[in-house]
């Protein structure tokens, strides 16, 4: 029982002591915050959240870039109602770059503003800048119901 234990232990310290965890942590808390942002609008948010050069391909094969997402934030004019994540999505990193793939149901308004919700499969690309974690890209494929 005790060799048990210390094997648990000596396991959970070496994962707390992995930096790749961190950054992974870090990254799932800055993917939470640009979904809160989003969300609320949040203007300031989403301007530190995002990176100067997004790409933000929709679905429907929308693109987008920062300005864009901003400035739609601050006429409160970003559709979205609800973003859940479903499963897990797991961080690979590449240096200081972070790519994070998961499947989530995006509530939003449709043109005539009828509600709709999207099943997606989402890619996101992170980077680490001076100024904290940074969406670079992000693509997302509609899942066939």
């Amino acid at each position: 029982m005790i060799r048990i234990f210390a094997a648990l232990l000596t396991a959970t310290l070496a994962l707390a002591a992995d930096p790749s965890s961190k950054a992974a942590e870090e990254v799932r808390v800055a993917m939470e915050a640009w979904r809160t942002a989003t969300l609320a609008q949040d203007a300031p948010a989403l301007d530190r959240l995002l990176h100067p050069q997004l790409i933000y391909s929709h679905s429907s094969g929308r693109l987008e870039s920062k300005a864009d997402i901003v400035n739609l934030a601050k006429a409160k004019k970003l559709p979205n109602t609800s973003m859940t994540t479903l499963g897990d999505q797991p961080v690979i990193f590449f240096g200081q770059t972070a790519i994070v793939r998961g499947n989530m149901d995006v509530g939003s308004k449709a043109a005539d503003g009828s509600p709709t919700l999207l099943h997606l499969n989402v890619l996101y690309v992170w980077t680490r800048t001076s100024q904290g974690w940074q969406l670079v890209a992000r693509q997302a494929t509609k899942i066939a119901p």
